[in-house]
């Protein structure tokens, strides 16, 4: 019986050896029946599929990191196989994002990052080009010293770096990010495509591509007047949400403004009375010899009192800058001016806070 139990073992084996769909479905979520055929038979670690794909190159594009932890364990040169397509583990896994796999690969074999495709292109520039900005930063926080060693400016065939490449492709979040590096080359690159085309195409190819070239790369200047432009903008929709309270709020303080400068605090006088300094009322004012008529018409606090002064000046102008302000917030809003602009969003903020903050001073005056 147990001769008969270890020859069905090595019957399974080779059966998983001889087929490479036996090594996807072992790979997609069956970590303990890849644990005991690798047990089994630990040459299945370095098997290759039709593809050239080892099960590490699978494991990394769709595995586990438990998976992958149990395939290193049996064999670490398979990091450093590639398949038809010039992929490594490593590749397949910045590809995909798998965050959690890509220091096991790089711990297992460190010498793998170096390894570029066909074309020329690094990890760095799949990075860039599949947009995983957290799998770029990981890398560069990996290898030692990436700055001393051209880690960074490792050009494809055509010489782009990857800041060449991102930018390229408008990787903004990438571009930030890569410009904050010290020692990353700011320059794009048309020159070198242009060149290199001259070796392979006939002249008219040559200018098309080369206009093409050009049209696509970005002077650093005018990538940065764009990103900048970009960072001016507010994500999100909170100008929809708070539009309509906004424009309830000015209207509202534009009407008391309006209000209070048509009927002051203790009215108008409503005809002309003679100054009489006789009268207890009208000697609460300051006589002067200019003072010989209440205007009708005219705000009563607008005469100055013996115990408090002219404060009707001063109530009058912060009125007026609320009333004002309001105004402007309410053409703001109904202009269609940019307001996603972050400027433009700033000085509606001001401008609102400016009308409360007069307002309310006015009520204190």
């Amino acid at each position: 019986m147990e001769v008969n139990g270890e020859s069905n073992k090595f019957r399974l084996a080779k059966k998983v050896k001889e087929s490479s769909m036996k090594k996807h479905q072992i790979l997609h979520r069956h970590l303990e029946f890849t644990r005991y055929l690798l047990n089994l038979e630990p040459k299945l670690a370095g098997e290759v599929d039709d593809l050239q794909r080892t099960p590490l190159h699978l494991a990394s594009e769709n595995g586990t990191v438990e998976i992958v932890q149990a395939l290193l364990e049996k064999n670490t040169s398979t990091c450093m196989v590639r398949d038809l397509n010039g992929l490594i583990p490593l590749h397949h896994a910045v590809i995909n994002g798998q965050i959690d796999i890509i220091p096991l690969l790089i711990n297992a074999r460190p010498r793998s990052p170096w390894i570029k495709l066909h074309n020329g292109q690094s990890v760095l520039h799949l990075c860039v080009k599949h947009n995983h900005l957290e799998a770029l930063k990981l890398l560069i926080t990996m290898i030692e010293d990436p700055q001393d060693y051209g880690f960074l400016n490792q050009g494809d065939e055509n010489e782009n770096t990857i800041l060449d490449f991102s930018m390229m492709l408008r990787r903004i979040e990438i571009v930030q990010y890569l410009l904050s590096i010290p020692g990353i080359k700011t320059g794009t690159n048309t020159k070198n495509n242009c060149a290199t085309s001259n070796e392979k195409g006939s002249p008219s190819r040559i200018e098309e591509q080369c206009d093409k070239k050009a049209s696509i790369s970005l002077t650093l200047k005018t990538f940065i007047r764009s990103l900048w432009m970009k960072n001016l903008e507010y994500k999100g929709d909170w100008f929809q949400e708070v539009q309509g309270t906004m424009m309830l709020v000015a209207t509202v303080i534009a009407t008391v403004a309006f209000q209070g400068a048509i009927n002051p605090p203790d009215g108008v006088w409503q005809e002309d009375i003679p100054f009489n300094s006789n009268n207890t009322t009208h000697r609460l004012f300051h006589s002067s010899n200019t003072l010989k008529t209440l205007i009708a018409g005219t705000a009563v606090m607008a005469y100055p009192t013996s115990d408090q002064g002219n404060s009707y000046t001063g109530y009058l102008i912060t009125n007026s800058i609320s009333f004002f302000a309001s105004i402007c917030v309410i053409m703001f809003i109904i202009g269609r001016l940019p307001l996603k602009n972050r400027i433009c969003a700033w000085m509606l903020t001001v401008t609102m806070c400016v009308a409360i903050a007069f307002l309310s001073q006015s009520y204190l005056l």
